[in-house]
């Protein structure tokens, strides 16, 4: 991203704290938002394979750091592949769909259409290949987090 986007994008970013138990998102619903894990753990309960009914699973041993990051790919309405929990107490960072876009260029919207697909190919098969658990443990680093899911885009 251009600087000065990055900066009202940074701007632009919420803090959530959630208990144990409370819901990040839900699969099959849009995804208005995408969201990084500052402090605490999340657990998947329910993934998406295909957009079907049934395509439900279980996948409770996956612990993600960022949730519907894709929804930052496409202006369109996405939805959610996952549907998360707080694992403990977390902090998060939510970084509003709506303003992200408001954010960036016109250039930089064009280029998120063409490389979305592939970005999430990537995100993915890395994703598969590691599933212990992760924890930041810094503010920093949950913000580097962002940053690194805003730059992507």
């Amino acid at each position: 991203l251009e600087w000065d986007s990055f900066e009202k994008v940074l701007d632009s970013l919420e803090t959530f704290d959630l208990m144990q138990g409370d819901e990040v998102n839900a699969a099959g619903s849009p995804a208005s938002a995408a969201w990084v894990l500052v402090f605490g753990r999340l657990r998947i309960v329910k993934r998406i394979i295909m957009m079907s009914s049934d395509s439900f699973i279980n996948d409770m041993d996956i612990a993600p750091l960022i949730v519907d990051e894709h929804c930052l790919e496409d202006e369109n309405t996405v939805l959610s592949r996952i549907t998360a929990i707080a694992a403990e107490s977390s902090e998060l960072i939510r970084v509003d769909k709506v303003k992200f876009f408001q954010c960036i260029s016109e250039t930089r919207k064009k280029s998120l259409h063409v490389r979305g697909a592939a970005l999430y190919r990537v995100k993915k098969s890395t994703t598969d290949e590691h599933s212990e658990t992760l924890r930041p443990r810094r503010s920093s680093e949950a913000a580097i987090h962002a940053a690194a899911v805003i730059s992507s885009s």
